[in-house]
């Protein structure tokens, strides 16, 4: 149970990185718009 309460967190980061990226694209597009 404990080895898939860890790969559990790790996916929760990925999906934390992945968000921060995502949103970071979208702020630098947006400032491009401008």
């Amino acid at each position: 149970a404990r080895i898939a309460f860890l790969q559990g967190e790790r996916k929760a980061q990925e999906n934390l990185k992945n968000d921060l990226v995502r949103r970071i694209k979208m702020l630098e597009y947006a400032l491009k718009q401008e």
